[in-house]
This record gives C-alpha cells, structure tokens and sequence, in this order.
C-alpha cells in the first residue's frame, strides 16, 4: 500500500471518528450598488453529536494497519553524489636537519681504449708563424 493511500484512509477514520458537527453558517448579504446589505440571518443549529464508540475506531485502525504490506528485501538504492573536494592543507614547519649522506660507490674504469695514430700538417702564414694544426688520423 502506497503512502498516498494510507494516508487517505487514516484521513477518512479521522473523518468518520468526528461525527458531531455544528449547524451551517447563516449565508452573508449581497454586495450590491448603494450602500451595502445587512448580514443574512444566521442558520439553525445542527444536532448534538454523539460519542464514538472506541471498539469501532480500534476495529477500524487495525484494519488500515493490517492492510500494510511487510516490508521486503528490495534492491539497493543508486549511489548518491560524491561531495566537493576539501581545501588543501598548509605546509608544517620544516622538521630538523639530518645527518649527512653515505658516500657513493666507486666508478667503473671505462673501456680500454684502442691505439689511434695521427699525421698532422702546419700550416703557417706568410710571416712564418704557425695558423692552422690539422691532425688526421692513419
């Protein structure tokens, strides 16, 4: 039973539970052109109400009671959104200084180089003097 009905039905037991009421209100005068009528004459009063008898009303509210369904193990619900993301925290102060690092490891020798032999030309300019060492390997 949807929420919508049980809320119609316990509307309708409180209804039924008030069963005295007052006499109608007596019907206001016509507004017209002028000056404005007089109050119409007020209606008769309704009849005593009578109590409820409580072994009816209890009757009544069990019943919408037991027309509830149990409730059942139904399928999760869809996740909800995610939030916004914090503020970003501050820096904390700068902790003591620490010890010295080890020493690295000893580097490797590289690879043995080959004999590479050189013929090298001067040249000199017309005052004699050396311009240019070109060394060309053999």
């Amino acid at each position: 039973m949807t929420d919508q009905k049980l809320h119609e039905r316990l509307v309708a037991l409180e209804r039924a539970s008030r069963v005295a009421r007052d006499g109608r209100d007596g019907r206001d005068g016509v507004d017209g052109i002028g000056s404005p009528g007089s109050n119409g004459a007020d209606g008769k009063d309704g009849r005593d109400g009578k109590d409820a008898d409580p072994a009816l009303v209890d009757a009544a509210i069990q019943r919408a009671i037991g027309d509830l369904p149990a409730p059942q193990n139904g399928r999760d619900g869809k996740d909800g959104q995610d939030g916004r993301d914090g503020v970003d925290g501050k820096d904390g102060d700068r902790g003591p200084k620490g010890d010295p690092g080890r020493d690295g490891r000893d580097g490797k020798d590289g690879a043995a180089a080959k004999p590479v032999s050189y013929a090298f030309s001067i040249l000199r300019d017309e005052n004699g003097l050396i311009a240019e060492v070109i060394a060309t390997p053999l």
